[in-house]
């Protein structure tokens, strides 16, 4: 029976996104060793990863309703996007984002099977209509069977779960179509790797509302083809890449406007996406020239956000190198403060890291005589904030500023081994921009859960906000977390426990299990301000 017959509701919603970031990491390196088109540089998987868990992140941090959180998600999808396929990503998320919009009861009820099948087919229309030169065997061949799919099922009387089933089915075949549509998946033998991320997205999709499963455990289909095939591929077959990928930002760009500067892009280079959103345009594409596609957008407006990075394939060893323009010299003086709860904070105190827990000391910290006595022209202030009062938060921290021309920049998290994450790769020495760039995407990288000890004495798994199930066991509950959460490639586990013996035993336990079944992983625990029966872990 299917768990969701009627309506995709915000709780299903938000299932999708915590089970579809989990598949997309653990299939990412797959999807890497696939990417030889548009070019072999062997980056689809993460960027479509990196795209799509920006969009997760933002979607959960909504203040309200599916509305929100739907427009936050394609927004930030958009200006998160990594490489051709994030971008055509963020417009399919753009379409999804538009039809819930219109949906009546959108934020109490969800979308409609209807609405479902219709946010499919807005979002191979923006897919599509954002790229300079259109290419059938990619991503847009499988979007558009998915929505053809879902469209026939909802003629055909469909349910919600049957609909999902058809645009998954469409999309998979679709997918091994590909290997026959472009030259170079035919010579490699593979699939197209931004499809293969797409048909992960709707497996997950169809998983949640079908009931087939609740945990991003080992029921995601394999793909047509593995990595391993694509990688005996790749160095067998693909040449050596040379040129540049740029992407920049353009702000109050007219659609006409938008249509002359793919034209013109399109002449330069290739892979050209010009990629709408509400405030702003994001423009992708690969050319020998860097500086002449930027003086070719200057014509329409100001560049900014500026990404060059030389092209690379999988094979050559070489790192890309990114380069961004700074439109001012970052400060000497930067002050880093984690906003908690009060038992996190006394903890972190061993680290040096200033931590408060309420408005008064965030103003306190904000406003210090010494920020005034570092010498330093400019004070910059970057505050990672996991509390249950964030909004007030903000809102202070927003109105405040370090009294030396300095900047207060402000990284929300879902939780608290989310936060933990972000601090942990804060550079001090790099621009303030970048520290935040790579603090939000640690943040959003991380994995987490809790568990809680029921009354009756079971485990109840959560994951993202919504109780996946429970178990009669903890190392059933923990087995469960790690082979659907924990990759191949995280490396530590960091468990914060509630104030109280039962969360100290689940710690305890926990850590045995983690030992036991991936001895490979760094366990690091924090006390924290949870309930007494309840812990949080995160995988990084």
């Amino acid at each position: 029976m299917s768990a969701y017959p009627g309506r995709l509701t915000p709780r299903a919603a938000r299932q999708w996104l915590a089970i579809a970031q989990c598949r997309l990491r653990r299939a990412r390196k797959d999807i890497d060793e696939l990417n030889v088109f548009p070019v072999p540089d062997g980056d689809t998987g993460s960027n479509l990863y990196q795209t799509f868990t920006a969009a997760s992140h933002a979607a959960l941090l909504a203040p309200t309703g599916m509305v929100a959180s739907a427009q936050e998600m394609a927004a930030a999808a958009l200006l998160s996007a990594r490489g051709n396929s994030g971008m055509i990503l963020a417009q399919i998320l753009r379409g999804v984002a538009e039809v819930t919009a219109a949906e009546p009861d959108a934020n109490t009820r969800g979308l409609s099977t209807s609405a479902v099948a219709a946010a499919l087919d807005r979002a191979r229309r923006h897919a599509r209509s954002c790229l300079g030169d259109p290419v059938e065997g990619t991503m847009l061949t499988v979007i558009d069977a998915a929505a053809d799919g879902a469209l026939a099922a909802v003629q055909d009387d469909g349910d919600l779960a049957a609909t999902s089933t058809a645009a998954h089915a469409a999309a998979r075949v679709a997918l091994a179509c590909t290997r026959s549509q472009l030259p170079a998946l035919t010579d490699a033998g593979i699939v197209d790797a931004g499809g293969a991320g797409l048909v992960i997205l709707l497996e997950a999709l169809e998983d949640v509302l079908s009931g087939a499963t609740l945990l991003p455990a080992g029921a995601a289909r394999p793909m047509p083809l593995d990595g391993r095939h694509a990688r005996f591929a790749l160095d067998r077959h693909l040449p050596e890449v040379h040129g540049y990928e740029v992407m920049y930002q353009l702000s109050h760009l007219l659609t006409s406007d938008q249509n002359r500067l793919r034209d013109a892009l399109t002449r330069h280079g290739d892979s050209v996406v010009v990629a709408a959103g509400p405030d702003a345009v994001r423009v992708h594409l690969h050319c020998e020239d860097p500086e002449e596609a930027l003086n070719i957008a200057s014509r329409f407006a100001t560049p900014t956000q500026v990404t060059i990075t030389a092209l690379t394939g999988p094979g050559h060893g070489a790192s890309p190198q990114r380069g961004q323009r700074q439109d001012r010299q970052d400060p000497a003086t930067r002050y880093v403060a984690l906003i908690t709860g009060r038992r996190l904070s006394a903890a972190l105190a061993e680290h040096a890291i200033p931590a408060v827990h309420t408005a008064q000391q965030l103003h306190d910290l904000l406003t210090a005589p010494e920020l005034a006595g570092t010498g330093s022209p400019t004070v910059d202030t970057l505050l990672v904030i996991h509390h249950p009062d964030s909004r007030q938060i903000i809102s202070l921290a927003q109105g405040s500023s370090s009294g030396q021309g300095g900047t207060v920049a402000i990284i929300e998290t879902t939780s608290v081994t989310r936060a933990l994450a972000a601090l942990a790769v804060h550079d001090p020495a790099s621009p303030m921009q970048d520290a935040c760039t790579a603090m939000e995407a640690a943040a959003a990288s991380c994995i987490s859960a809790r568990l809680r000890r029921t009354p009756a004495g079971d485990v109840a798994l959560s994951i993202a906000g919504w109780t996946a199930t429970t178990y009669d066991d903890l190392s059933l509950a923990a087995a469960d977390m790690l082979s659907g959460l924990c990759a191949e490639d995280h490396e530590l586990a960091t468990i914060v426990t509630g104030n109280g013996p039962t969360a100290r035993n689940l710690t305890a336990e926990l850590s045995d299990l983690f030992a036991q079944y991936r001895p490979h992983l760094d366990v690091v625990c924090y006390p924290g301000d949870l309930d007494d029966d309840e812990v949080e872990v995160g995988f990084e």
